[in-house]
């Protein structure tokens, strides 16, 4: 039998991403668009400039039985990562998803378990991970350039929201604000980077400040205890008063420290001779090419066995540091993770 180098893609969820990664595939050998699936009649006609009237579904289900496919991208609002995915797996595909991997703990735990009993490759769309400094940087820590990782810093705060109006701003679609769609970047960036330590407790506070709609927080601020005394905090913003947009990840170690700014691109602090120094590699993010390096991983993992960049056990553990945040804030104590953790 030959050896398939091809995966027969479905959509589920043809918005701004969805629409993004359909035409992304098109550019890639290792995938061939065959179907789409929304309810929304208008995103449907956006995707028949690509694919077919007919490949094209208003129900997911519909399409998992109608067309063959070998694997599905999920770029729909939080709360259907999990029903989708889990019916996309027992279909037999494989699923990359959007982050987050799901609106609660609860559900995640349902896509980790359909995955385990399916076979089926499940893996996050943290396409933060792809970016060309974060790759340059994550072979420099391994390799000892900043010693013993202790801190992660990090922030996503925003000077004027980009989701007005849009399902973000709804707890039942979402599953949270800022936290759970920005924090979720910058917190698996950090985590990533410094090895993926698990969370043990959690101290945080979240609320609504500033924003006029909706029901999920505009603000949160975490602290969260890692395994080996590292220590992780998030702040994360939609709508304040701040000078425009701000992104950052900064690691602090035993032999030196990294700043990733959204703004200002990336520093390294070290000491070379006894004197201070700082190092600015020459390294464009990229971050249109990380998309497309997101989709080569996932496909080589599913066609060639490479190991995919984003386990689904990180993925569930981003997903407990989350439930913890939500969880402390909610309560005003210290959540402990090994309480509720998979």
């Amino acid at each position: 039998m030959r050896k398939k180098t091809c995966l027969r893609l479905g959509l589920i969820g043809l918005g701004g991403i969805g629409q993004l990664t359909l035409r992304d595939c098109l550019q890639l050998d290792y995938f061939e668009p065959v179907a789409g699936a929304d309810p929304s009649a208008e995103m449907r006609c956006r995707a028949a400039e690509v694919l077919p009237e007919q490949a094209l579904f208003a129900d997911y289900q519909e399409m998992l039985r109608a067309v063959p496919m070998d694997a599905v991208f999920i770029a729909t609002p939080n709360v259907f990562h999990a029903p989708a995915a889990i019916a996309a797996m027992q279909a037999g595909c494989h699923v990359l998803c959007e982050k987050p991997m799901a609106e609660s703990l609860a559900a995640a735990k349902r896509i980790y378990r359909a995955a385990q009993e399916t076979g089926r490759l499940f893996m996050v769309a943290q396409n933060q991970r792809f970016r060309r400094d974060a790759t340059w940087l994550k072979g420099q820590i391994e390799g000892g350039l900043l010693g013993n990782i202790y801190a992660l810093h990090t922030r996503w705060l925003r000077r004027r929201p980009l989701t007005e109006g849009k399902w973000f701003r709804e707890r039942r679609l979402s599953g949270g604000g800022p936290l759970i769609d920005l924090g979720v970047h910058v917190m698996d960036l950090a985590l990533w980077l410094a090895g993926f330590p698990a969370p043990e407790r959690v101290s945080a506070n979240a609320g609504r400040y500033v924003l006029d709609s909706g029901d999920v927080e505009d603000w949160a601020c975490a602290f969260v205890r890692l395994a080996g005394g590292t220590t992780l905090t998030c702040e994360v913003m939609e709508k304040g008063f701040v000078p425009g947009e701000v992104v950052q990840v900064e690691i602090r170690g035993t032999k030196g420290g990294v700043m990733i700014d959204g703004g200002e691109g990336t520093t390294v602090f070290l000491t070379l001779d006894g004197a201070p120094a700082e190092l600015r590699p020459h390294l464009d993010p990229d971050h249109r090419g990380a998309r497309h390096r997101e989709l080569v991983n996932f496909a080589e993992a599913v066609l060639l066995g490479k190991a995919p960049l984003v386990p689904l056990e990180e993925s569930l553990r981003l997903q407990a540091v989350l439930e913890g945040v939500y969880r402390s804030a909610r309560q005003g104590r210290e959540i402990v993770v090994s309480d509720f953790e998979p």
